[in-house]
């Protein structure tokens, strides 16, 4: 048996959250404020003629720091919901869940992960049908069961318990890793998922495969020679396969 693990980016690639950035872009050298969506932000976030109003207030909305405090991400995520503005990979993180497959969100944004598992829970609780939500729980009491744990117990909270969620941005993330670019702490986040689901396959003396999907180009590029150069020659147990959203949404494998 091959195990099969996934891992998603958020914004644009799950869903398009109606969270706004607010920079200083220059234009006819003169600072001017604008305020901008997730993707049109992407198209300009390597480009050296805007910057940051001060007090880090630009991304206060992609942060727990915001006048809806830790409820900011899931307002926005239940809003998206709502209006059914789902991105490429919804339905692949859906049939995630329903597989009871242990997922990871890693998110540029800078919310602590209990608040990023918090939106997962929602989707659980609210979103699934009731025949998603059976089904999920018969191959979660499945999975408890090859690990020859104990099953029907808490099964949602501890599946949870086994996921991995990050928001490479946040405090708790920056002091204990160095502060990078976000490709490059988007790879320090999939070298920390790989090694934990490593141990579950080490458990079982299987092989597994790691399926991970972002928008962003120069992070899946980046991703993508991390998991050639680096992370296939490491877990020589494990199949990497990464997909851009944002282009053709074709599954490569590495």
């Amino acid at each position: 048996m091959i195990l099969k693990y996934e891992l998603f980016d958020l914004d644009d690639n799950l869903l398009y959250l109606n969270t706004t950035i607010d920079i200083l872009l220059l234009e006819n050298n003169e600072w001017i404020k604008k305020t901008y969506t997730t993707s049109e932000f992407s198209k300009i976030r390597n480009q050296n003629n805007w910057k940051v109003l001060e007090n880090d207030l630009s991304f206060i909305n992609f942060s727990d720091n915001g006048k809806n405090g830790d409820d900011t991400l899931l307002i926005d995520v239940k809003d998206a919901i709502k209006n059914k503005h789902f991105a490429p990979a919804w339905t692949m993180f859906i049939n995630s869940l329903v597989s009871g497959h242990i997922i990871g969100i890693i998110t540029a944004r800078s919310h602590k992960s209990i608040n990023i598992r918090n939106i997962v829970k929602f989707i659980i609780n609210n979103f699934l049908n009731a025949q998603q939500r059976k089904l999920m729980l018969n191959n979660l009491n499945y999975f408890r069961g090859m690990f020859k744990k104990e099953r029907n117990i808490d099964l949602i909270e501890k599946y949870l318990d086994s996921c991995y969620f990050v928001g490479i941005s946040s405090k708790e993330f920056i002091e204990e890793n160095n502060i990078n670019t976000v490709e490059d702490n988007k790879k320090i986040a999939i070298k920390k998922f790989t090694n934990k689901v490593n141990y579950y396959a080490n458990l079982l003396n299987t092989n597994f495969e790691i399926h991970f999907s972002d928008d962003d180009k120069l992070t899946t590029d980046t991703v993508e020679k991390c998991m050639k150069n680096e992370l296939s020659l490491d877990f020589l147990n494990c199949d990497f396969y990464i997909m851009n959203t944002n282009s053709n949404n074709k599954e490569i494998k590495i």
